[in-house]
C-alpha cells in the first residue's frame, strides 16, 4: 500500500505520532517542530496572499528560456497571517527549555526594535538580504539560524499559496520540466520521492512545489550517467535513502512512498532523517538544497 501525502490535520497528527514512536532520538526536536508544523498547516488553510500576476510576454520568455516563473522576492505574503504565525512560533519556542526558550526571550525583549518587526524581517528574508540578518543577530543577540528558521516558517503558508496559484495559472503542462531547479521559484529540491507507479518527483526546498523528474538525474549538475549516480540507505529504515552524485559531490534524500506506512509530510521527513545528512556529509557529500531545517 502506497503512503499518502499529508493533507489533513489528522494525517499530520498520525505522521507525528509515527515519528515519535519510530524515532525516540528525535523526541527533543519533535517537541518544537511538531507544534510548529501543526501551526504552519493551520495557517496554510487560511493564508490568502495577493495573487502574483505575470504578463504574457514574461510567460513566453520564461518558457522559451527555461527559466522559473518568479524569484523568491516576488512572492506575496499575507502579512496578518504571517505575523500571527510568527508570534505563535515564538510562543512555542518559549515552552522549550534551553536554546529555544532563550531565543524566545531575546526576541520578546527586543520586540520593539524596528529591524525585528515581522514585516521588516519578512521583506529582508524574501530579498535574501543575508547581511541584514547577520547585522541584527549581532546587534540584538539573537541566534541567526533560529531567527531565519522562524521567519521562513512564518511566511511558508504564503509561499505555498503563491506557488500553488502560480503553478495553476502559468506552468506549461504540455512540456515536461527537465531542470533540477523549481519551475516556480528557481530553488533547488530539498527532497525526492518515489510515488505509487515508481515515478520520481522533487519537492522544492523553498516553496514546496512538487515537479516530476527522471529516475536517473542529479538536480545539481544534471548528470544522467548511471555509473556516477548511486545511493545508500539504512537497513533499519525501509523506504529512505540518500541519492549521491559522484560527479558533483552532492546528495539528495529520498522517500519511497511504496515502502513507508505513515502519511508523508515533506518537512517532517526532512527533519527525521537528519542522521542521513550526517552520514552523507561524513562521506564527503554536500546538499545545497537543504533549507531551514537543522
Amino acid at each position: 500500500m502506497t503512503a499518502e501525502y499529508v493533507t489533513t490535520q489528522m494525517q499530520l497528527e498520525q505522521a507525528l505520532a509515527s515519528a515519535r514512536k519510530r524515532l525516540p532520538a528525535y523526541q527533543g526536536l519533535l517537541d518544537f517542530y511538531g507544534p510548529v508544523f501543526e501551526a504552519v498547516e493551520a495557517s496554510h488553510k487560511n493564508a490568502a496572499p495577493a495573487p502574483v500576476r505575470l504578463s504574457s510576454d514574461r510567460i513566453e520568455k520564461t518558457r522559451q528560456g527555461g527559466f522559473p516563473l518568479v524569484s523568491p522576492s516576488e512572492f506575496f505574503v499575507d502579512m496578518d497571517a504571517a505575523e500571527a504565525l510568527f508570534h505563535q512560533i515564538v510562543s512555542i519556542a518559549r515552552k522549550i527549555p534551553g536554546k529555544w526558550a532563550a531565543f524566545a526571550e531575546a526576541v520578546s525583549t527586543t520586540a520593539g526594535a524596528s529591524p525585528l518587526t515581522p514585516s521588516v524581517l519578512f521583506e529582508n528574508f524574501l530579498s535574501q538580504n543575508d547581511a541584514f540578518f547577520i547585522d541584527i543577530a549581532g546587534q540584538y543577540g539573537v541566534d541567526i539560524r533560529m531567527l531565519t528558521l522562524v521567519v521562513y516558517n512564518s511566511v511558508l503558508p504564503s509561499l505555498r499559496r503563491c506557488a500553488e496559484q502560480l503553478a495553476a495559472a502559468y506552468l506549461d503542462r504540455e512540456t515536461p520540466w527537465e531542470k533540477g531547479f523549481c519551475p516556480v521559484c528557481g530553488n533547488l529540491p530539498g527532497l525526492a520521492v518515489l510515488e505509487e507507479n515508481g515515478a520520481r518527483a522533487f519537492f522544492c526546498a523553498f516553496c514546496y512545489h512538487k515537479w516530476p523528474s527522471r529516475r536517473l538525474f542529479c538536480p545539481y549538475c544534471e548528470n544522467t550517467d548511471s555509473g556516477s549516480l548511486q545511493y545508500f540507505y539504512s537497513e533499519a529504515e525501509d523506504g529512505y535513502r540518500v541519492e549521491v552524485c559522484d560527479r558533483c559531490g552532492k546528495y539528495l534524500k529520498s522517500v519511497d512512498l511504496r515502502a513507508v506506512s505513515h502519511p508523508v509530510y515533506p518537512p517532517l521527513e526532512l527533519l527525521t532523517t537528519l542522521h542521513l545528512d550526517m552520514k552523507a556529509r561524513e562521506a564527503g557529500y554536500e546538499s545545497p538544497g537543504a533549507f531551514m531545517m537543522e
